[in-house]
């Protein structure tokens, strides 16, 4: 979901605030926002993919975190099984 901020030119205004995905590492963790930026697919189909096996298994990082490993996200933007 986009943040919204006040327009400056129209008061009371608000338009969507674009997010703009940090380019994937060589190693490391991906989370969700950045991995959606890239791999065009809704938020419940990735969600329904992970657990169907589709997409790759998030890694928790902490008690309300997760990630992705990089090295996952690559593998299946290549097309490579996961």
């Amino acid at each position: 979901m986009a943040a919204t901020v006040r327009a400056p030119d129209k008061p009371g205004k608000r338009t969507p605030q674009t997010y703009k995905p940090h380019p994937i590492p060589e190693t490391g963790f991906v989370r969700l926002p950045s991995i959606l930026a890239i791999y065009p697919v809704s938020r419940t189909t990735w969600h329904t993919g992970v657990k169907s096996g589709r997409f790759p298994a998030p890694v928790r990082l902490g008690e309300r975190t997760v990630a992705w490993r990089a090295e996952d996200i690559r593998k299946l933007i290549a097309g490579e099984a996961v």
